[in-house]
C-alpha cells in the first residue's frame, strides 16, 4: 500500500474519532440520558400504560396538564429505602399543590395478576408510601423511557415532555438533597409554564 493512500486512510480514521468524540460529549451533556425514544429533552416522551396497585390502567399522558415526577426503580425488584425517602419527601412538599403528580415506575414481575397486586398493595401502605406506585410488569415501558439499568428521577413538563434526570447510580446524594435538586426541577418547570402562559 502507497504512503498517500495510507495518510489517507489514517486522515480518515482520525475525522471518524473526532466526529465521535463530538456526539458522545452532545449525548454526556443530555444527563447521561440513551438514545432511545425518550432520551431527547424537550421532546413528549411515549404514552405508556401501566396498572397501578389498584389495578387501574394509568397512561403516563393522562399526566398532561401537571409537572410529574417520575422514579423508575430499573432493574432493583424493590424500591431502595433512600429513594423511597425522596418519594415521600417530594410528596410532602407539594401535598397541597394540585398541579403535580408523582409516582413510582416499579420493575416488578412477580406483581402480574390481582394476587401480585394485592400484595404489593399492602407492602406499599406498610413501608408508608406517600406515592403513586406503578408496575412495570415486563420491563416493557423501563426500556421504553431508557431507563434498563440506572435507576432514574424524570421531570415533564405539562405537555409530558422530558426536562429534567438524575441517575442515581451517578449520585451519592443523601435523599433530602436529591429530593431538593427535584423539588427545584419542578419548581422551575411550574414557573416556566406560568410564564409561557402569561406570555401569549
Amino acid at each position: 500500500m502507497s504512503s498517500s493512500r495510507r495518510a489517507a486512510q489514517l486522515g480518515l480514521c482520525l475525522v471518524c474519532l473526532v466526529l465521535s468524540l463530538g456526539i458522545g460529549v452532545l449525548l454526556s451533556q443530555s444527563h447521561g440520558m440513551s438514545t432511545g425514544k425518550a432520551s431527547r429533552f424537550g421532546q413528549v416522551v411515549p404514552d405508556a400504560a401501566l396498572y397501578d396497585l389498584d389495578g387501574s390502567l394509568v397512561r403516563i399522558h393522562s399526566f398532561a396538564g401537571k409537572v410529574t415526577v417520575l422514579y423508575f426503580n430499573a432493574n432493583n425488584p424493590r424500591i431502595p429505602d433512600t429513594c423511597r425517602l425522596t418519594l415521600n419527601l417530594l410528596c410532602e412538599e407539594f401535598k397541597d399543590h394540585s398541579r403535580v403528580a408523582i409516582a413510582a415506575v416499579r420493575q416488578a414481575s412477580d406483581a402480574a395478576g390481582p394476587d401480585g397486586l394485592r400484595e404489593l398493595r399492602v407492602r406499599s401502605a406498610v413501608l408508608g408510601h406517600a406515592f403513586r406506585t406503578l408496575v412495570d410488569t415486563h420491563h416493557d415501558v423501563s426500556k421504553q423511557y431508557g431507563v434498563q439499568t440506572t435507576s432514574a428521577f424524570l421531570i415533564l413538563d405539562e405537555q409530558t415532555r422530558l426536562v429534567y434526570r438524575i441517575n442515581m447510580t451517578d449520585s451519592d446524594a443523601s435523599p433530602q438533597e436529591v429530593a431538593r435538586r427535584l423539588q427545584q426541577g419542578v419548581e422551575k418547570t411550574l414557573t416556566s409554564a406560568l410564564d409561557s402562559v402569561a406570555s401569549k
